[in-house]
């Protein structure tokens, strides 16, 4: 598990080179995570932008721009 200054340098990082960038497609290979993904991620996330990356914790959350 990675430290805390880890992942906040990891989220700056993805701010500059990620942040506006377009998901085209998403492939899920294993959809128990954390939490179950949900069936309809794919179609979910497909063709929305990247509007903002923030922590909360030691996980990096990724903001579309479609609401979710």
């Amino acid at each position: 598990m990675p430290e805390l200054p880890e992942v906040e340098t990891i989220k700056e990082a993805l701010n500059k080179s990620i942040c506006g960038a377009k998901i085209n497609s998403v492939l899920v290979n294993n959809r128990s995570f954390r939490e179950k993904i949900p069936e309809d991620f794919e179609s979910i996330t497909k063709n929305t932008t990247i509007t903002k990356i923030w922590r909360l914790a030691k996980y990096a959350i990724l903001n579309l721009s479609n609401g979710y």
